[in-house]
């Protein structure tokens, strides 16, 4: 029975360590550079609704695989009016819809390098659909 238990652990050992000294998958990969590349896009776009904004934070921007052509991504963000009497902001979070692109290059059905946003909406009965959504490519290889 001592051995059995040591050989269970010493397996179990082995495989949490090979599972955490892993490469991450391509689809990890494609979610961290989403995450990284869409704060200055949303940015941007709040900056556009609210112009006499003096400045504009996008934070907590976390993704979700909604099917295997879309991605949720989820945010945070905040609108300051510091030019105004008195100071003013804006806190919200939203929800910003995300369609692969077809990629001629890669043949893969799963994996796609290029992201369109479609579509964000958040609470307030608020909604933007893009006719030209803005592009994010993937630095996957």
């Amino acid at each position: 029975m001592k051995y059995i238990s040591i050989i269970l652990l010493a397996t179990s050992l082995w495989g949490t360590w090979a599972l955490f000294t892993s490469p991450p998958s391509a689809q990890q990969q494609l979610h961290q550079a989403i995450q990284q590349q869409i704060p200055p896009i949303l940015e941007q776009w709040l900056r556009e609704r609210h112009k006499d904004s003096s400045e504009v934070l996008v934070s907590q921007v976390w993704t979700e695989k909604a099917s295997s052509k879309l991605i949720k991504t989820h945010f945070s963000f905040q609108v300051f009016f510091d030019n105004q009497f008195p100071p003013s902001q804006i806190s919200s979070s939203a929800v910003a819809l995300l369609q692969a692109k077809n990629n001629e290059q890669n043949s893969s059905a799963d994996f796609f390098d290029s992201w369109e946003i479609i579509k964000i909406s958040n609470e307030d009965p608020v909604t933007a659909k893009f006719d030209q959504g803005f592009t994010i490519q993937s630095t996957v290889e």
